[in-house]
């Protein structure tokens, strides 16, 4: 390695994201459901409490009963009426199989990937999966990721929906698996050193994330100082 690529890799390693943080803004919830209006409306008022960090007089709670859609196009066209700055909907939406623990459900599945709105997932109101604390707060909230470093969304989501003076954990998560494959590729490759190489890796690999996290802990004392 060169002197020039030494100064590279140091300057490259000196650089650090750091947290900046972007306002939530919730106006309009929308609350996807298969049910009657009736018990769609009950649904609604049990994540307006559950959510009460981020509710305020003004934001739109809308329940969408099962009757308003029948297919995956009409339910993102629903979306598109609505336009909602949040969808709260669960696993197997128009599903029988909320029976096994298993998948999303190909309206939820769809809706996830097809549209950039946050979708805050339930388990389905019939399976009985939600213990009976669990709808009464937001006190603890994770927000966990394997690309957390430079992710100012998704930690300023997850802040903001923490209720006041409660936890917040921010997580980061590296594939193991993938690590090892690599590494057994590194150690195939006679130029390099591989234990160097995998502690070196390894320890690069974790202290971005931790630097980025301890940036938020900096941030947020400023926005949340009760977290």
């Amino acid at each position: 390695m060169t002197k020039l690529d030494q100064f590279e890799s140091t300057f490259r390693a000196a650089a650090k994201e750091t947290y900046t943080r972007t306002p939530l803004k919730i106006d309009r919830v929308l609350v996807a459901t298969d049910l009657e209006p009736v018990d769609a409306a009950r649904l609604t008022e049990a994540a307006r409490r559950f959510l009460v960090a981020i509710d305020r007089p003004e934001t739109v709670w809308e329940p969408l009963a099962g009757s308003a859609f029948d297919s995956v196009q009409a339910l993102l066209e629903q979306v598109e009426a609505h336009k909602p700055d949040l969808i709260v909907t669960y696993r197997h939406l128009h599903s029988n199989a909320w029976h096994w623990p298993y998948s999303l459900g190909e309206h939820l599945d769809v809706l996830a990937q097809a549209t950039p709105i946050p979708v805050l997932v339930l388990p389905h109101p019939k399976a009985g999966r939600i213990a009976e604390h669990a709808m009464q707060d937001t006190g603890v909230v994770m927000a966990m990721t394997d690309h957390l470093t430079g992710d100012h969304r998704l930690v300023s989501y997850a802040a903001d929906m923490v209720d006041r003076g409660r936890r917040l954990l921010i997580t980061h998560v590296e594939d193991g698996q993938t690590f090892d494959r690599y590494m057994d590729i590194i150690a195939k490759l006679p130029r390099i050193n591989t234990d160097e190489a995998r502690e070196d890796i390894q320890r690069q690999l974790l202290e971005e994330p931790r630097d980025y996290i301890e940036s938020c802990r900096q941030g947020l004392a400023e926005h949340r100082p009760d977290l």
